[in-house]
C-alpha cells in the first residue's frame, strides 16, 4: 500500500541522509528531520525548492507533493497539493486545553502534523519535548 511504501522509503531516506541532516545543522535523529522537513516547507515558495522537493519524490518513485506536501507549478511557484487532499485537524494542548488548527494531507503523519502545529506558531524548528497522540 502507499503507507507501507511511505514508510519503507523514509527508511532508506533516513538511513542514507542521516549525517548530511546533522552536517547542515538540523539536529541529529528524528529531530533533525522533524526540522529539515520543516526548513523545507517553509522554503516551499522559492521556484528552486519546489523543483527540488519535486525530483527528490520522483528519484524516490513517489508523485510529485506525496512525500513533501507540495509541488511546483507550471508558473514555477509552489502549490500546496489540491485541496480535496487536504484536511483540517484541530490539536489540544493536554495541559493548557489550547487548541489550534492546521491544513494537513489526508493521510498525513503526527509528524506531519507537528510540523504543520510549528510552522503555523513560527517556531524556528520543531521543540524536542513537542509529542503529538490521538485522544
Amino acid at each position: 500500500s502507499g503507507g507501507d511504501m511511505r514508510k519503507q522509503v523514509g527508511l532508506l531516506f533516513t538511513t542514507v541522509c542521516c549525517r548530511i541532516i546533522e552536517r547542515f545543522g538540523f539536529g541529529d535523529g528524528k529531530a533533525g528531520f522533524d526540522n529539515m522537513f520543516l526548513a523545507v516547507w517553509r522554503a516551499r515558495a522559492h521556484v528552486a525548492v519546489a523543483e527540488s522537493a519535486g525530483r527528490i519524490e520522483h528519484l524516490l518513485g513517489m508523485s510529485p507533493g506525496e512525500w513533501f506536501g507540495f509541488q511546483a507549478n507550471a508558473g514555477g511557484q509552489a502549490d500546496r497539493k489540491t485541496s480535496a487532499t487536504m484536511v483540517s485537524v484541530r490539536v489540544r494542548h493536554a495541559i493548557s486545553g489550547g487548541e489550534i488548527w492546521v491544513q494537513v494531507r489526508t493521510g498525513a503523519t503526527m509528524g506531519e502534523v507537528k510540523l504543520a502545529v510549528t510552522a503555523k506558531l513560527g517556531l524556528p524548528q520543531v521543540p524536542d519535548a513537542a509529542h503529538i497522540v490521538r485522544p
